[in-house]
């Protein structure tokens, strides 16, 4: 068995497999949902498996920080875990995910967080931390908070996106460029894979103006059931989710994390209940590596080490969610 990276040129057998498991009976959309991922640039923190002359597993990981007022935390996002039925339980998907993580720990990553739960990922220390509360926005009869307008976005908005994220205190790092490339996905979807908008990520996003600005702006995922990334004025956002069902777009869910205090305070304070609750982020589990010094700077006590009370703030993963 030969692990390692890609080479450019086997890139579309690496498509082949990941669709085949992600995709199948749907379009071969994983480049297209994931440009970052799969760029070039990002080939060395993609990791397969050779075995009898073919790929017959890959991992996959884009690696960011994560900015907190005073502090950043490399983090590396794990996914398109995949392996070809034939080669299963032979340990080839421990041996990328292996490879993958001493590559991200030489790189000085100390927070990896990968899209599951499986046993495959338990084993190797990931687990279910933090916690989120989840939301139903419906659109109550009478207005809203504060009187907004909706726009869908479009390419013109691409720098008011990226000017709300950045005025967040707690955000992953992105660069204008990694915005106005993943802003994309959603129409390129609409255009050469509209079957695998069942499963993909990111959906349409929409901003809110309020007051003659632009005040935050939210994306849904691609079926539109659910909020994966939002920013700007909570108040701006929870007045615009509402308009938009009073103007005739289906109930949707919100997820919040436990540190976006403002938000959770002001859907309490507004008589929404939590339809449930789970660990954060949701459908990930979180690895942290290089431990001793991340803990130290995060001032988390030892003894509350490696509990759901040692994440460290975070947003929705949203468009970095892998």
């Amino acid at each position: 068995m030969d692990v390692r990276n890609p080479r450019q040129e086997e890139m579309r057998e690496v498509f082949g497999l990941i669709n085949n498991t992600f995709r199948k009976d749907l379009d071969p959309t994983m480049e297209i949902e994931f440009p970052l991922l799969f760029s070039d640039q990002n080939l060395p923190h993609i990791f397969i498996a050779k075995d009898s002359g073919q790929i017959v597993s890959h991992v996959a990981a884009y690696v960011t920080d994560l900015l907190i007022p005073g502090l950043k935390i490399r983090t590396g996002f794990l996914g398109a875990v995949a392996t070809h039925p034939d080669f299963r339980e032979k340990g080839h998907a421990s041996k990328v995910l292996e490879a993958l993580e001493d590559q991200l720990i030489r790189e000085s990553v100390e927070m990896i967080l990968i899209s599951g739960n499986r046993n495959l990922y338990l084993r190797r220390g990931f687990r279910e931390m933090g916690k989120s509360m989840f939301f139903e926005i419906a659109g109550e009869e009478e207005e809203g908070l504060i009187p907004v307008e909706i726009e869908p976005l479009t390419p013109d908005l691409f720098q008011e996106v990226c000017h709300l994220y950045w005025a967040e205190d707690v955000r992953f790092r992105r660069t204008e460029t990694d915005f106005s490339t993943l802003l994309q996905v959603h129409e390129q979807l609409l255009q050469e894979g509209p079957k695998s908008l069942e499963k993909a990520q990111i959906g349409p996003t929409y901003l809110v103006k309020a007051f003659g600005i632009y005040r935050g702006y939210f994306t849904f995922k691609a079926d539109q059931s659910r909020i994966i990334e939002y920013a700007g004025s909570r108040i701006s956002l929870l007045s615009g989710m509402e308009k938009l069902v009073r103007d005739g777009h289906p109930s949707f869910q919100l997820i919040i994390p436990e540190s976006d205090l403002e938000f959770l305070n002001m859907l309490i304070f507004n008589h929404y209940s939590s339809t449930t609750s789970t660990y954060f982020p949701p459908n990930h589990t979180v690895k942290i590596v290089n431990s001793e010094s991340l803990y130290e700077r995060l001032g988390i006590m030892e003894d509350t080490r490696l509990t759901q009370f040692a994440l460290p703030p975070m947003p929705l993963p949203g468009f970095n969610f892998v």
